[in-house]
C-alpha cells in the first residue's frame, strides 16, 4: 500500500512510448503461472507509473531503452512511496522483465545486468498490537494468579 501519491517528474520521459505492446513484457508475464502474472503485471503498470508519472502504460513502455540511473531513481522512489515488501516485489518484476527482454536479444547482457543491479529496499516493519503499561500488565498477572481453572 502505497504511503502517500503525488505527481513526481518522471523518471523515464514518454518517448519512450512504444505503438505497440512491448515483446518483453508479454514473453515475462507468459512464462509465469496465472496469478502470479496478475501480481506483476500489476506491479510492472506501477513500475511504469512511476517512471513515466502516469503517462506510459507498462504495455506501451519501451522498457529495453531503460538504464541503470533510471531504475536507480525508480529505487529511490520505491523507498519513499512504499514498504520494503510492495517496493521489492515492483523490482523483482523489473527484474524479470529486463531478463526477458535479454532473453529475446533486445539488450545486450551487461546493460541488462546493470539495470537489474539495485539494491533491495530495507526496512522493518513493525509487529502489530502495542506495547501494554505496567498496570495492565499487572491486571493481567493478578487475572491469572487469582483464575480457578488452572492449567
Amino acid at each position: 500500500m502505497p504511503r502517500k501519491r503525488t505527481r513526481a517528474k518522471p523518471i523515464f520521459v514518454e518517448k519512450h512510448a512504444l505503438d505497440e505492446p512491448h515483446p518483453a513484457l508479454a514473453a515475462y508475464l507468459d512464462s509465469l503461472g496465472e496469478s502470479s502474472q496478475r501480481t506483476q503485471r500489476t506491479a510492472l503498470e506501477q513500475v511504469a507509473h512511476i517512471l513515466t508519472s502516469g503517462r506510459v502504460e507498462a504495455e506501451q513502455l519501451a522498457w529495453h531503452e531503460l538504464d541503470a540511473a533510471a531504475t536507480a531513481a525508480l529505487r529511490k522512489r520505491l523507498q519513499r512511496l512504499y514498504k520494503p515488501s510492495p517496493g521489492n516485489r515492483y523490482l523483482s518484476a523489473l527484474r524479470g522483465l529486463m531478463k526477458a527482454a535479454w532473453r529475446r536479444e533486445l539488450i545486450d547482457h551487461e546493460t541488462m545486468q546493470r539495470v537489474v543491479d539495485v539494491p533491495a529496499l530495507v526496512g522493518s516493519r513493525e509487529p502489530p498490537g502495542r506495547a501494554l503499561s505496567q498496570d495492565e500488565l499487572t491486571a493481567i498477572f493478578r487475572g491469572c494468579r487469582e483464575d480457578e481453572n488452572r492449567i
